[in-house]
């Protein structure tokens, strides 16, 4: 449920990304069991109280697989696919080198490589990758995004789509992809957004929370 109570909390043990620790409670649930979300009251993000084991959740492999066969989910992806692949295209490029972290069994991929894109790809499951097209393989490998195994200024575009929020430590993957990108690279990221219409509306039956697998939340 919402909280309208604006109780700021000092909470020595937890800290926030920028090293704050006063938060203030935006909502608490029951299900999947009794959680909180905590907004931290110097940049805004908010965090899951307890953490989920964002390890597990990325090694989810029966999850990874079914929602290969979930028709509604892949519709939504590949409407997605198409926005990002026309924001990497836009780029005034003549051949961009592109990665996608944590590419699952490299859908995305697919997509940007029928679009004309030089793409690779990675994911921390390797069953998942394993299951990729024969076709795929040679472009994806399995590698945790904590310590991607490139070198530096390679890429000219990273996508990281629903990965970040599942971090226990967002800063160091980004510190990866910094690493990763060329001077003037170009990082596509797309989150769920905590400050959006939806969750503003309706906060008890927005989908984004999951607080099972979501570790922070952005705006």
């Amino acid at each position: 449920m919402p909280l309208n109570r604006k109780e700021i909390l000092k909470i020595p043990e937890i800290k926030c990304l920028c090293g704050g620790n006063y938060f203030t409670k935006v909502f608490q649930g029951i299900r999947p069991f009794k959680f909180l979300i905590l907004k931290c009251n110097q940049c805004r993000i908010c965090r899951t109280i307890p953490f989920p084991n964002s390890r597990d959740v990325f090694t989810d492999t029966n999850c990874n697989l079914n929602y290969r066969s979930n028709e509604h989910e892949i519709k939504w992806e590949r409407n997605r696919f198409k926005i990002n692949c026309h924001i990497i295209q836009k780029q005034s490029i003549s051949s961009v080198s592109v990665l996608d972290i944590g590419c699952k069994m490299g859908l995305f991929v697919n997509y940007a490589l029928e679009e004309g894109l030089n793409i690779f790809g990675f994911d921390i499951d390797a069953k998942v990758v394993n299951v990729a097209s024969e076709a795929l393989k040679s472009r994806l490998c399995i590698a945790d995004a904590s310590h991607i195994p490139f070198k530096k200024n390679l890429f000219d575009c990273v996508n990281l789509s629903h990965m970040l929020e599942h971090s226990e430590k967002p800063l160091q993957i980004l510190s990866e992809i910094y690493r990763l990108l060329k001077p003037e690279g170009l990082l596509v990221v797309t989150l769920p957004n905590y400050k959006g219409l939806i969750p503003r509306l309706r906060p008890i039956s927005w989908q984004g929370w999951v607080p099972q697998e979501h570790v922070w939340h952005f705006s």
